[in-house]
């Protein structure tokens, strides 16, 4: 969680660090109960951010967070759905 806080400086450290977070949760709930919806929902969050990176990676050729942030105003044309 520190990582995804205060070192996330790009798009790859935060799938990185929201790995661990997912792994962290993983491991304390499947101690107290077999939950396998939690871990279904946490996949699906996760695949759904890699495809967000790559679509954000295909359309600014960049996963630097000011490189992102300081480009998007010149795609007002291109919309992203997110």
């Amino acid at each position: 969680m520190l990582i995804l806080v205060n070192d996330a400086d790009n798009f790859i450290i935060m799938l990185v660090s929201c790995g661990g977070v997912e792994l962290c949760s993983y491991l304390l709930i499947n101690f107290w109960f077999t939950r396998i919806k939690v871990i279904i929902i946490n996949c699906i969050g996760n695949f759904s951010l890699i495809i967000r990176i790559l679509l954000i990676f295909i359309s600014y050729k960049s996963v630097d967070y000011a490189i992102v942030f300081a480009l998007t105003p010149f795609f007002k044309i291109f919309v992203l759905l997110f």
